[in-house]
């Protein structure tokens, strides 16, 4: 099993464009320094283990900045509106988050994307934007009760794992 965190605003991976003689780009230009930022922290994650060749299990938390907006004004800036929504319902969808990441570590962590065979992604407001990612193989599930106890927090899921391994 591995974890690693990315910081940064995320980047989904969009749609591409067509530029003639059947050449197709990213529609983002961003698209590519956050793949590089996501594919070195799994490179350092792995410690120069083979990636995996065999069914995976993953799980991202995708972190945003709360908007602004979402915060009431003057002696009460600190406080959330009543109508501030828990989680972030807009754009960028969580599917291409997941899409962009498993581009960006395919062959690192593991040999084909395709390997995911189970998978939970969310997005939330943090402190800091990023993204936080746990996987390994399937035969070494990570409890869903593990992550339920530590809040969905991946990281400290991870860490409590590697300790009841040790």
């Amino acid at each position: 099993m591995i974890s690693f965190v990315v910081h940064g605003v995320p980047i989904s991976q969009g749609s591409k464009r067509h530029v003639g003689k059947g050449r197709m780009i990213e529609s983002s230009r961003k698209l590519a320094p956050w793949r590089e930022k996501v594919a070195e922290a799994a490179a350092k994650a792995m410690h120069d283990q083979a990636p995996y060749n065999e069914p995976c299990w993953m799980a991202a938390r995708f972190l945003f900045w709360r908007p602004q907006a979402h915060y009431r004004s003057g002696q009460f800036a600190h406080m959330l509106k009543p109508s501030a929504p828990e989680r972030p319902m807009t754009y960028p969808d969580v599917e291409k988050l997941v899409r962009a990441v498993n581009d960006a570590i395919e062959g690192i962590t593991f040999r084909n994307d395709s390997m995911v065979t189970w998978l939970l992604a969310e997005k939330a407001y943090g402190e800091k934007p990023g993204c936080l990612v746990v996987l390994g193989p399937m035969r070494e599930p990570m409890p869903e009760r593990l992550l339920r106890a530590s809040d969905w927090d991946y990281h400290h899921a991870a860490a409590a794992l590697r300790m009841v391994e040790a």
